[in-house]
């Protein structure tokens, strides 16, 4: 969800950084991809 001065750009990179970070987690922790954990404080806020 983009607020209105955001560009597309912006919100592509936005989310591509949050993916980034939660690869590096698992590589880190040496735990498996969870959707439900990685994207839990979003599915709270919805």
């Amino acid at each position: 969800h983009r607020t209105a001065n955001q560009t597309h750009h912006h919100a592509l990179r936005t989310v591509g950084n949050r993916l980034v970070g939660i690869l590096h987690g698992c590589l880190r922790h040496h735990t498996p991809y969870n959707e439900h954990t990685a994207w839990a404080h979003r599915m709270a806020a919805a």
